[in-house]
């Protein structure tokens, strides 16, 4: 597993589309969310749930993990986590924050599978950057400004943490960040 990381507007998607298309053994672990489809989602990458089916997979114990990012829910299922670990011949990407990439290490080290992930952080770029970025994806100008203000400090707990992160930079040409990974 292969995991990505980084606040709003690092590129995150843009990266793992690029290498979907490049690794012919690479596909994505989906992840279950209550947002609404954007058009820059990457095909298969979320399964689509209301607020209530969400709540029904959550009391039933079907995720290993779940969230509140913006005000949406997102949560990935243990199957697929197990799925992905036992694929030892295909790249099974994951776009997690931060939190969810500490469980999957922690779910890993208990299986004893941690040789099985690598987990890379994409540093914000520039405000000036992400702000574009934000702006291009449709983002209104009140969560543009929470989102920055959100990158600063998740970049800051990530250089700061005790993850095993490989740290990517992504603020010109989105090749050279692929080239990273």
């Amino acid at each position: 597993i292969v995991t990505i990381s980084g606040a709003s507007g690092s590129g995150k998607t843009t990266i793992e589309k690029i290498l979907l298309k490049r690794l012919v053994n690479a596909e994505v672990v989906v992840s279950v969310t209550t947002r609404d489809k954007r058009d820059t989602d990457n095909q298969n990458e979320y399964k689509y749930v209301s607020k209530l089916w969400f709540r029904v997979l959550d009391k039933s114990g079907a995720f290993l993990w779940t969230g509140n990012i913006h005000g949406n829910r997102y949560g990935t299922l243990k199957s697929s986590v197990k799925k992905a670990l036992k694929k030892y011949d295909e790249v099974s990407l994951m776009i997690l924050v931060p939190d969810r990439v500490k469980n999957l290490w922690d779910y890993a080290r208990e299986k004893d599978l941690e040789e099985l992930v690598i987990s890379f952080y994409i540093l914000s770029p520039s405000p000036e950057i992400l702000r574009k970025r934000l702006e291009a994806r449709g983002d209104s100008e009140l969560e543009i400004t929470k989102r920055i203000k959100d990158c600063e400090k998740w970049d800051a707990e990530a250089l700061a943490s005790d993850l095993p992160y490989i740290f990517i930079r992504n603020d010109d040409r989105v090749e050279n960040a692929v080239e990273g990974i």
